[in-house]
């Protein structure tokens, strides 16, 4: 397996090839192009993959997104399974963020073990700008398997074993919207990382920089102590930024060894020594590495917009379909009961009828937050996916059936609906409400729907209890 790792930006493309095999991986190539002043990465993008013999069936493509859209927290969870944190992730978030969960992407990656619970460090999105990001690909023919957030691509570059120093390491990558800044630990895993607006050319701003996020992690991690930094993208003056930052901190600074790699190819630095040109590929390598190397890497492909196997088809997305959309008439129906009869057993017992239906139509959900914000978290991405397969279609008429019907009930009365069946051409309802004029009612209610060709009350009768009128109504649907 090949992955290929890209930073694209104004003015240039980046790819680090990097090939699995049976003892570890392999650099294969570090390429890049220029782009002219009105280069569109689009077809760029489609062209300069072409040239390296990229195969969407059978490699991975791995895209560095930019580090000044993602934001960082850090937060520790008492949960401590990948799953759990994942499916619960996106409503604790939702409390520290100016954004409704359906409104970003995220993804953690673990930092040790807190006194509470699990430390990790999440790494958030929002979707339009994931969205935007991806199109430039999509508008190329191409669809990337994985986003990795760049200061986190940019520290994942070394996962390749170069030789430094044993101690904490400043990871330092100069890009057109910043500058991308990691904090590695004696482990080389990430102690934290963001974006900077420290430019590439001004050592003493970047060396504050890295003395704020230091002196921060020194709270938390006793004894930290800097021991190396390395530089990688495209520094102005990559000599006299390594000598200032070397003579600040009295530490090794040059660009980041990326050993047992082949001459890199570059049109954007062409005059650079060799050490300097792989540099300039620390983030298209790291997030080449993040797809080959990571158990479970840092995705911002994710949530909403996870990447679907276009091989499924569509006979499973109408399935889940239909089954989320019985649980949104099961949750009106539990909305429409509590106000009439309030929270009595009968309201209890709908309420496990709930739980028990969204366990059926979402069985991968094994931390259950928020029925009615996890299930229209997967509407939503039921219809991403369904944009991302290239299928025209419109809205179901279905979910505008069960809405109707909500509103064609009789005024001022308690409607209890026992079975909502809907057959090709044919809707029939069963239920109970308070008398036979209010049964009535609802029917002629039904018949003044824009969708009813003609609704027939098949039987009514007074329940045991004679407390209420039960029903039987078909409705037939011309649609």
């Amino acid at each position: 397996m090949k992955a290929f790792g890209v930073e694209a930006g104004p003015g240039y493309i980046r790819a680090a090839v990097v090939e699995k095999q049976l003892r570890g991986t392999k650099i294969t190539r570090l390429v890049d192009v220029s782009l002219g002043p009105d280069g569109r990465n689009s077809s760029s993008l489609r062209d300069f993959l072409a040239q390296l013999d990229y195969n969407p069936h059978k490699d991975v493509l791995a895209a560095v997104f930019p580090g000044d859209k993602v934001t960082l927290r850090a937060m520790t969870t008492p949960l401590a399974k990948r799953s759990q944190i994942s499916e619960t992730l996106p409503f604790e978030l939702e409390s520290t963020v100016p954004l409704d969960a359906d409104e970003f992407v995220c993804d953690f990656l673990f930092a040790g073990k807190g006194a509470t619970g699990s430390k990790i460090l999440v790494t958030l999105a929002r979707n339009e700008d994931v969205e935007s990001f991806i199109s430039i690909f999509q508008e190329a023919g191409l669809d990337p398997d994985l986003l990795a957030p760049g200061p986190l691509a940019a520290a994942a570059g070394l996962m390749g074993g170069p030789s430094l120093p044993i101690g904490a390491v400043a990871v330092s990558h100069a890009t057109t919207d910043g500058t991308y800044l990691a904090i590695l630990g004696e482990d080389r895993a990430p102690l934290t990382f963001h974006t900077s607006s420290a430019r590439g050319d001004d050592y003493e701003e970047l060396a504050r920089e890295v003395d704020k996020v230091v002196l921060g992690l020194g709270q938390d991690t006793p004894g930290l102590e800097l021991h190396s930094i390395v530089l990688g993208g495209r520094f102005p003056d990559i000599d006299s930024l390594s000598q200032g930052l070397g003579k600040r901190f009295m530490v090794q600074v040059g660009p980041a060894p990326i050993d047992d790699a082949p001459e890199a190819e570059s049109q954007e630095c062409p005059e650079a020594n060799p050490a300097e040109k792989k540099a300039l590929f620390l983030a298209a390598l790291g997030a080449a590495f993040m797809a080959v190397e990571a158990a479970q890497p840092v995705n911002l492909r994710t949530g909403l917009l996870k990447k679907m196997d276009k091989r499924i088809g569509m006979n499973k997305e109408k399935l889940v379909s239909a089954a989320l959309l019985a649980l949104v008439f099961v949750m009106w129906i539990v909305s429409f009961v509590s106000e009439g009869i309030g929270m009595n057993r009968e309201y209890s017992a709908l309420k496990s009828e709930i739980r028990e239906t969204f366990k059926a139509a979402m069985p991968g959900v094994t931390t259950i937050v928020s029925e009615r914000q996890q299930m229209l978290a997967e509407q939503k991405r039921l219809e991403n996916a369904v944009k991302a397969l290239g299928v025209s279609q419109g809205r179901d008429p279905l979910l505008d059936i069960f809405l109707d019907v909500s509103g064609a009930g009789p005024e001022g009365a308690r409607l209890d609906m026992e079975d909502f069946t809907y057959e090709p051409g044919r809707l029939i309802l069963v239920g109970r409400t308070d008398s036979f004029d209010k049964v009535d009612q609802f029917k002629n209610n039904l018949e003044k729907l824009p969708w009813v060709a003609k609704a027939r009350l098949d039987k009514a009768k007074t329940t045991v209890s004679k407390e209420s009128v039960s029903f039987r109504i078909e409705v037939d649907v011309a649609l």
